[in-house]
């Protein structure tokens, strides 16, 4: 009886862990994606300003308002 609450012990134990790494992980990838989202967003109010011409390699960006 011992032996099986033991193994059982251990089970729950693994099995929380495992939840609690994957809870962290999520958690990690949601941060990563808002500042993915807030990044793009900034870079979207950006604008090419000038350009060169024959290679079409923008010289100056500007924020937009």
């Amino acid at each position: 009886m011992k032996k099986k609450f033991k193994l059982l012990t251990i089970i729950l134990a693994m099995s929380s862990f495992s939840s609690c790494t994957s809870l962290m992980a999520l958690a990690g990838s949601e941060k990563a994606d808002r500042e993915l989202r807030g990044h793009t967003i900034e870079e979207s109010k950006r604008y090419c300003a000038v350009s060169k011409v024959s290679t079409g390699e923008c010289l100056e960006w500007r924020k937009r308002n």
